[in-house]
């Protein structure tokens, strides 16, 4: 072993201390001396030593510096990972620009053959002889491109897929988003009332899966006791015996 650079190597890193003539050495602020204020005196009495050549130790890869940012940036990387949502590889590239569904609807001609990821939920699946045609009812997209669980639409759609799509698959209230081009508006109705429909003809659709149910919890009452007073109380936290 060689003591010589060990113990060079603990010098550097223990830290300030006083050298023979009773001035401090080390990047820190001086030690306060009874009787010794903090003014120019007490600076002058400071200087830099040897052991803090080259550098502050605190950051030295030698005295375990550079490990606590290493850390820090491992930490933001994981955060940065985590925040960032998977979009699916039928749906790419998302456009960055692309007009909303009301947009389309108000002046379809301004907007015919641009490119759209919309999403939403399936109300009606039509198997016509050239295709299929949903009815979706659209909503906001996540970062992943999955239609968001909340009360808010910019009306609905159609979506008209050069093939055949299951209607036992592809069921009411199942979440889809699709890419396609803006293919003009379709003049329909919901029940009786007019409606004008975009339409976009499909190059890709992706079906998501269906949400699992959030499990139930059941809370019960530490007070409660279901034998009441006439029986066993052994989960009561209070219980006296009558005895």
């Amino acid at each position: 072993m060689d003591f010589a650079r060990t113990g060079a190597r603990r010098a550097r890193c223990a830290g300030p201390r006083l050298m023979e003539d009773g001035v401090q050495s080390g990047p820190y602020p001086p030690l306060h001396h009874p009787g010794e204020g903090w003014g120019a005196e007490s600076a002058r009495l400071w200087r830099i030593g040897p052991a803090t050549a080259g550098g502050d130790r605190a950051s030295s890869p030698a005295c375990g510096g550079g490990l606590g940012r290493g850390l820090a940036v491992a930490a933001a990387a994981a955060l940065l990972f985590a925040g960032c949502a998977t979009v699916p590889e039928d749906l790419q590239p998302v456009p960055e620009i692309q007009p909303e569904v009301a947009e389309v609807r108000e002046d379809p001609d301004s907007f015919a053959g641009a490119t759209v990821v919309w999403g939403g939920s399936i109300v009606r699946i039509d198997n016509l002889a050239e295709g299929t045609r949903l009815e979706i009812v659209s909503r906001p997209l996540g970062r992943d491109q999955r239609p968001l669980q909340v009360d808010r639409s910019d009306g609905r759609f159609h979506a008209f897929f050069p093939g055949f799509l299951d209607p036992q698959v592809h069921t009411p209230m199942r979440e889809v988003t699709v890419r396609g081009q803006v293919g003009g508006v379709n003049e329909d109705s919901i029940g009786e009332f007019p409606y004008t429909f975009p339409r976009v003809e499909v190059e890709s659709l992706h079906l998501w899966p269906v949400p699992e149910p959030e499990p139930r919890v059941i809370y019960h009452d530490p007070f409660w006791d279901p034998w009441g007073p006439w029986g066993p109380s052994w989960g009561h936290p209070w219980h006296r015996s009558r005895w």
